[in-house]
């Protein structure tokens, strides 16, 4: 295993907080990139093994490790780690007591850190234990009689536990903004998990399995079950290494082993308030928001995780399969960007703006956030309308190319298709949501809370009407998730508003004019050639077809030629807004 890179641009003993917005932004840009890279490298690797793999398994096994055992390690760790970690990655002095109180050090704030940041493993592990016998007792027969299937299920539930073991260390890591640390070691893990699974499943296919599930791969789900423990363990000895040998106290450097690991240890922290020395384990404010977010969790898992929960409960393994084909293909490119660009837009204006409420004089800071998040909903907006208007019509050529005609010929292209409307929804969602993760407190999460029960029933509603009683199965699902986002981003938006307007209330008239329709939408003309090209696309597919190699030709070449007149109109009428990506993506001041 590589050695993780030394990050000379921060200081172990001190938190890189104190800078200026634009310096701010640039750290996070680049934390961006560098996210952005190791997303890019890892999904792409993993769609190219994953080519192989659709060679060398059946839907069934597909549908449980995709659906079934990744439910399960997101269920344990988003419930128990989700809460805390958004507390912990927040910006804000641990001064909860009194004015009376001394003020910390930056080694005291990082041992408080550290200590709440533990809370998730004795839950996680709880947790854990206790899926596995849910898993064991309501798994339908297929399930049960698969190779391997209990030992996969707690082989997954190891990995999660493992997983909130070096989540301090994670969160040590963000704060301090190591974000090639993090890069480093979750790459190698990935390209270890990727070269595991395939090593197995093909082996695996040579094998003869006599038991009642002979057509299936024997290692079908235990590749991904061990591939899974191996990733968690790499994380795991990645971190500890690193922090052993950057303690968070330069003067331990030199110092016994033991003594390096026991600081990687919960353990109290002596201040003084009110001249009586006092130990204190956590932040009394950390531990209160950390919890409001853990409650929040549970809705927010439902609405995140919602397609794979009712798929599990409304389909068979073989549909689960499908779906688990069409959300491989579709979330390529949000896991690739949408996901490292909403983590850093939430340390982004958490970094920016908790501190500064209420005071004007830190208007350009204020004015910043809102260039930023309106520019970021507008690049989603825009790259959405590129799934729309070509991936609709084209997913039938994707899938037929990628996987094979197996695979084309079954309800799939029609439901990715329906998915290239549900990413732009996506992304927006990501962003305003980061938004609202970053700044509000403890009774404004409390009033999302209440919104987002409103949320999970609309979206469970309309996932079964939709799936059950109107017949539109995976179809219906999509749909669902569109309408559930759609609730979601008119609350955060409605917030993103009253936030602007109650902090900032002498620049809030240029805030609201930066934040207005008319610049976060595209220039009319660019929606015209959108719908156009995607009117054009529809027809090239119905009358010249996509069967045969020239058909296949002669439809792509339809959509290049609509692609060009797209591009040559954004670059047209949309020059501001793409100087402004530049200037983000290249770190310039943003004046």
């Amino acid at each position: 295993m590589p050695n993780p890179p030394k990050e000379h641009n921060v200081s172990h003993s001190e938190e890189p907080i104190s800078a200026t917005p634009n310096e701010i932004l640039s750290s996070t840009v680049t934390g961006a990139s560098y996210l952005v890279s190791l997303q890019l490298v890892s999904r792409m690797l993993t769609f190219f093994l994953n080519q192989i793999l659709l060679r060398f398994t059946t839907p069934t096994s597909l549908g449980i490790a995709y659906v079934q055992l990744e439910l399960l390690i997101a269920t344990i760790l988003f419930l128990t780690r989700e809460g805390i970690r958004c507390a912990l990655l927040r910006n804000e002095d641990q001064e909860s007591e009194n004015s009376s109180s001394e003020k910390l050090t930056d080694n005291q704030k990082n041992q408080l850190v550290l200590n709440l940041a533990y809370l998730p493993l004795p839950m996680g592990t709880i947790v854990a234990f206790l899926s596995y016998f849910y898993y064991q007792y309501t798994a339908d027969p297929v399930s049960l009689d698969f190779p391997y299937y209990r030992l996969c299920v707690a082989l997954y539930g190891i990995a999660s536990v493992i997983e909130l073991i070096f989540e301090p260390l994670y969160i040590i890591a963000q704060n301090k903004l190591l974000f090639k640390l993090r890069v480093s070691l979750e790459g190698f893990a990935v390209i270890a998990r990727c070269v595991i699974t395939l090593s197995l499943t093909v082996f695996g296919a040579y094998i003869t399995n006599g038991g009642a599930n002979s057509k299936e791969n024997i290692f079908g789900i235990l590749s991904f079950a061990i591939a899974q423990l191996c990733y968690s363990s790499i994380l795991l000895f990645g971190y500890l290494r690193y922090f052993l040998s950057h303690p968070f106290d330069p003067s331990l450097t030199e110092t016994s082993l033991s003594n390096r690991v026991r600081q990687l240890l919960p353990r109290p922290i002596i201040r003084t308030i009110h001249d009586h020395p006092t130990e204190q384990y956590v932040d009394p404010d950390q531990a209160k928001l950390g919890l409001t977010l853990t409650k929040q969790s549970l809705l927010k898992h439902v609405l995140t995780e919602g397609d794979k929960i009712l798929t599990s409960w409304l389909s068979i393994p073989y549909d689960q399969g499908i779906y688990a084909f069409v959300f491989n293909y579709g979330s390529l490119v949000p896991r690739i960007l949408f996901q490292p660009v909403e983590e850093t837009a939430r340390l982004f204006f958490s970094r920016l703006l908790n501190g500064n409420e209420g005071s004007n004089s830190n208007s350009s800071s204020a004015i910043l956030s809102a260039r930023v998040l309106a520019a970021m909903i507008k690049f989603h907006i825009v790259l959405g309308g590129f799934f729309i208007a070509f991936g609709s019509n084209y997913t039938h050529i994707l899938i037929d190319l990628l996987a094979g005609a197996t695979w084309s010929h079954t309800p799939a292209p029609k439901v990715l298709a329906f998915y290239c409307i549900y990413v732009p929804i996506m992304g927006v969602n990501g962003i305003v949501e980061s938004f609202v993760q970053a700044v509000a407190n403890t009774s404004e999460i409390s009033r999302h809370n209440r919104a987002m029960i409103g949320f999970s029933v609309g979206f469970i509603t309309a996932g079964v009407v939709l799936m059950n009683v109107l017949g539109a199965g995976a179809v219906g699902l999509v749909l669902a998730n569109c309408f559930n986002l759609a609730m979601r981003i008119a609350w955060a938006w409605d917030f993103t508003y009253k936030f602007y307007r109650e902090s900032y209330s002498q620049t809030y008239q240029e805030i609201q004019n930066i934040l207005s329709l008319r610049n976060i939408l595209p220039s009319p003309s660019v929606c015209a050639v959108f719908v156009g090209s995607w009117l054009v696309t529809r027809l090239s597919k119905s009358q010249l077809g996509w069967s045969t190699m020239l058909e296949r030709v002669q439809h792509i070449s339809v959509g290049i030629a609509c692609l060009i007149v797209v591009v040559v109109m954004i670059y047209r009428t949309e020059l501001p807004f793409l100087r402004l990506m530049n200037n983000l993506v290249r770190h310039k001041k943003l004046d």
